[in-house]
Order: C-alpha cells, then sequence, then structure tokens
C-alpha cells in the first residue's frame, strides 16, 4: 500500500499545483482573449469556418436541385473547389513575402465578400455561380491561413494557449 501511495503522489499532481496551473491556463487565456486583434482574427477564422459548413450542407440542394447537376457533376465542382482551397494559400504565401500579410488578407476579404455579395444580389447562371463558389473556396483557403499567422504572431509567448482558442473558436462558430 505504501509503494501504491508514494507512486499515486508522484504522478499525479497536488490540488494546489493543479489548482495553480488552471490559474496560470486561465490568465493566459484571458489576456488572449481582451487582445483585440488576436480576436478580430479569431472571428473571422472562425466565421470562414462557419461558411465552409454552410457551403457544405446547402451546396448539395443549390447545385442539384435548383442547377441541375447530377451528383457526379457536383462531385467534380467540389473536387474543383478543394483545389482551390488547397491551391490559392499557396500562391498567397509567395505573394505575402513581396506584399505582406496583413495586405493580402485584407485584399482577399474584401473579394470574397463581393463575390459572395453578387451572387446574392444577382441571380447568376450556374457557370457564375461556380465561379463564385470557386473563388470563395479559394478566398476560405487564403484567410484561414493568413488568420492563424497573423493572429498567433500578435501573441507572443502566450501562443500555445492562444493556438487553442484559435482551434476551438471555428468549430464553435461552425457549429
Amino acid at each position: 500500500m505504501y509503494k501504491c501511495d508514494v507512486w499515486h503522489k508522484g504522478i499525479i499532481p497536488s490540488r494546489q499545483a493543479y489548482r495553480k496551473r488552471t490559474e496560470e491556463y486561465s490568465l493566459k487565456f484571458r489576456e488572449s482573449v481582451q487582445r483585440q486583434i488576436f480576436m478580430g482574427y479569431t472571428l473571422t477564422s472562425g466565421l470562414i469556418f462557419g461558411g465552409f459548413f454552410a457551403y457544405m450542407s446547402a451546396s448539395p440542394f443549390v447545385l442539384q436541385d435548383l442547377y441541375g447537376l447530377s451528383a457526379q457533376e457536383y462531385s467534380y465542382s467540389f473536387a474543383v473547389n478543394a483545389t482551390g482551397v488547397i491551391i490559392a494559400p499557396l500562391f498567397a504565401e509567395r505573394l505575402a513575402k513581396k506584399l505582406g500579410e496583413i495586405k493580402i488578407f485584407l485584399h482577399v476579404l474584401l473579394l470574397a465578400s463581393v463575390i459572395l455579395l453578387c451572387s446574392i444580389l444577382f441571380k447568376a447562371d450556374l457557370a457564375f455561380i461556380l465561379l463564385a463558389f470557386f473563388l470563395i473556396f479559394a478566398c476560405m483557403g487564403v484567410i484561414s491561413m493568413l488568420c492563424n499567422s497573423l493572429a498567433l504572431q500578435s501573441q507572443g509567448q502566450h501562443a500555445g494557449s492562444a493556438s487553442v482558442l484559435l482551434g476551438l473558436v471555428p468549430f464553435i462558430l461552425g457549429l
């Protein structure tokens, strides 16, 4: 019994140590949440992720029922959009080295907003809708990459705890 008690005390931290670590973590989270720049990037990332879930749930209905795509044609359009999410951040990375991340972030965010607004306001044909979906998907990839980078750069020594919030908020807003 003595060996079990010594082994138990060596592995499981005391309540005091646990309370101290909990206070440290909550202080770091509080400091991250109080930084407006970080929360702006975090909420932008979360809303982009929420938009992705909206696309995932609504696009089969829109493209197949309203625009008449077959299941196979829909899967091709989804594959093309997924390619945009992968390729666009690679181009943005190279542009960011020349122009700066914030400038690229703002331009791509504006572009995505304009495309989304145009696709909502005008009853467009299928070609425009597919192009808009591709461009919005590509912008989502770029914005997500830049949001993560800019948000964590603003945190300095609290980047570890900030990355937890940066990963959590998109799932909360995406639901």
